[in-house]
């Protein structure tokens, strides 16, 4: 069996060929990515949209989703402005205050936190790194469904209180697998100056605290929790 890859756009994607007697079929995973003005951008689940003022001009739609269309399994396809692998048409895409250069934009998803997701251009470096003194405030969502960011809000972590909770976030012990789908599941946002939000997860299981990373976080997160 011969085995190729290929590069569509600048999109990176698994390309899985299967062969059986006469027969190919070719399987195609695609990244979660957004094209615009010759730019191809990716989906970010840990950046969110913290402040919808931040959210500036409509510039565009998508005007076509690769995920489910006859180009699903195409390793020839090339994508094009307005395309995205999984985002609906119609979709509208924002600028956003404070990026100028369109480096990282938004559009509009009923999912996402404040009903936003961003997507950042690709060799952009991360917009932002959770810094403690940039963090405007820290709230605690308790989140059942995974198919979403955001849950029922538990607890704002008070301000005198928001050194000693990251701390303890990056403290982790030991490696442990996270068992979400068993897991009563936590989000935690980092609301962070300009209007972003940093998330990160901890997931409860017997009386264990697991940060997303997958280390045992410390006995101390238990008081954050509501």
């Amino acid at each position: 069996m011969r085995r190729n890859s290929r590069r569509i756009g600048a999109l990176a994607m698994a390309l899985a060929i299967m062969l059986g007697g006469c027969s190919r079929t070719v399987i195609i995973d695609w990244a979660d990515f957004l094209k615009l003005d010759g730019r191809t951008y990716t989906g970010m689940w840990d950046i969110v949209v913290a402040d919808p003022a931040m959210i500036g001009e409509p510039i565009g739609e998508v005007t076509f989703k690769l995920y489910g269309s006859k180009h699903q399994n195409n390793s020839r396809y090339r994508s094009k402005d307005g395309d995205a692998a999984f985002l609906p048409v119609g979709t509208r895409i924002y600028e956003l205050k404070g990026y100028p250069d369109r480096s990282m934009v938004a559009v509009s998803y009923e999912a996402g936190m404040n009903g936003y997701k961003l997507y950042l251009a690709e060799g952009t470096a991360k917009p932002i790194e959770l810094e403690p003194e940039r963090v405007r405030s820290i709230q605690m969502y308790l989140n059942h469904n995974l198919a979403v960011w955001h849950g029922k809000h538990v607890k704002t972590i008070a301000a005198e209180d928001r050194g000693r909770f990251i701390e303890m976030m990056a403290q982790g012990s030991e490696e442990a697998p996270i068992p979400i789908e068993r897991a009563e599941n936590y989000i935690v946002l980092y609301e962070m100056e300009g209007g972003i939000g940093i998330l990160e997860r901890i997931a409860k299981h017997e009386g264990r605290y697991h940060s997303h990373q997958g280390k045992l976080l410390p006995e101390g997160v238990r008081e954050f929790l509501g």
